[in-house]
């Protein structure tokens, strides 16, 4: 992107950042406080607690089965090798021809 894209984008990443401050997110939550979360703070929490955990409590998945797999980004598909018993049973459909590079 050109200078002055990249300073339009940052400065909408730093008004994303101080309306997730504003409105409280993750840490600790203070009685009647509302915690607000965005996709990759749930990847992000989902990933660290099954990596302190040794993996998925529960029945393994044997078999995962992923439509637009161009649309997931690289934690997303990382948390995907996690839940999957092996890495072999997952099954990954998606067109290249709509990845943004």
């Amino acid at each position: 992107l050109p200078a002055a894209q990249r300073e339009l984008v940052y400065s909408c990443f730093e008004e994303y950042l101080a309306c997730r401050k504003q409105l409280g997110t993750g840490g600790k939550k203070r009685r009647g406080q509302q915690t607000f979360f965005d996709l990759m703070d749930l990847v992000y929490h989902l990933h660290t607690q099954l990596v302190e955990r040794g993996g998925i409590i529960g029945a393994p998945l044997h078999r995962v089965v992923v439509d637009e797999v161009q649309d997931l980004t690289q934690a997303e598909l990382s948390l995907l090798l996690l839940v999957a018993a092996e890495p072999n049973g997952l099954f990954l459909c998606g067109d290249t021809a709509q990845t943004i590079s």
